[in-house]
């Protein structure tokens, strides 16, 4: 947890806020909405993944 949020800490320039779901007794849903530069979001999700224990990462980019 704490490589986790040591990561959103570093890109707290793109990603300001976290959405954190528990949904059972071991397994956690973490949302992270990022604002940026293509370049800087697939780094914050390259980051991501290579923390242990995140199963997941999922990047989905909207553009206006």
């Amino acid at each position: 947890m704490e490589a986790l949020i040591e990561t959103q800490r570093k890109y707290r320039g793109i990603a300001e806020s976290a959405i954190h779901l528990h949904l059972d007794e071991k397994n956690c849903l973490q949302i992270i909405p990022a604002k940026g530069g293509a370049a800087h979001v697939k780094s914050l999700a390259e980051g991501l993944m290579t923390i242990s224990g995140v199963m997941e990462v999922k990047l989905a980019i909207v553009t206006p």
